[in-house]
């Protein structure tokens, strides 16, 4: 299982040739840790709460530098770095005054809401809401081409194709991987970061 705690220790694996691993300050990274050590009880533990979803959109940030995206999905070097949400948004403003000027690898974060993905163009990360559970094979399907790390916290995601997955832990919010999902489109996920984290539903 993965803690955001763990993203504090060790470097990433070196580049490999023809990819290039977006990077990214850590300042987020203390903001999720603060976030999820000061996590509460809640009424139900299959309902994120407000922190939860603040917690999350650090970790949509602090994900990129664990990721290598082939060269030719990330455009010219002055392109934006875009994360989409897809449907109902749960991350409000917050989402956006969190990663107000943050840069990821010298590229501009840009967020882009839809309802539909092909209301978003390619984004390099996509978050999927709940709004659209049991369409997530279908929604992940018309991504086409594009390569896109997928996100979400729904249930069995990645047993639909999805890639991330965001769970509860009693009150910490973690992840688990669908390595195979990210490997088909050529994404390349750090091995200390699948090393830490549980291989997902879609792999066992």
């Amino acid at each position: 299982m993965f803690d955001v705690r763990d993203l504090e220790r060790g470097n990433m694996v070196s580049r490999r040739p023809g990819r290039r691993r977006i990077r990214g300050g850590g300042a987020i990274l203390g903001i999720a840790l603060a976030l999820v050590c000061a996590g509460g009880t809640r009424a139900r533990a299959d309902q994120p709460s407000f922190e939860d979803y603040k917690v999350k959109a650090a970790y949509l940030y602090n994900i990129a530098k664990f990721v290598t995206w082939p060269d030719s999905s990330l455009g010219p070097a002055d392109s934006t770095f875009a994360i989409g949400i897809l449907g109902s948004d749960p991350f409000g403003h917050d989402l956006d005054d969190l990663l107000s000027g943050r840069m990821v690898g010298g590229r501009r974060i840009v967020v882009r809401r839809a309802e539909t993905p092909t209301g978003l163009g390619c984004c390099q990360i996509l978050f999927l809401s709940r709004s659209l559970e049991g369409h997530a094979r279908s929604l992940v399907g018309q991504l086409g081409r594009c390569c896109t790390l997928t996100v979400s916290d729904m249930a069995d995601f990645g047993s639909q194709g999805g890639m991330i997955t965001f769970y509860l832990d009693g009150d910490r919010v973690r992840f688990d991987i669908n390595h195979d999902a990210a490997r088909r489109i050529g994404l390349v996920i750090s091995s200390q970061l699948l090393a830490l984290a549980q291989p997902s539903r879609g792999e066992r």
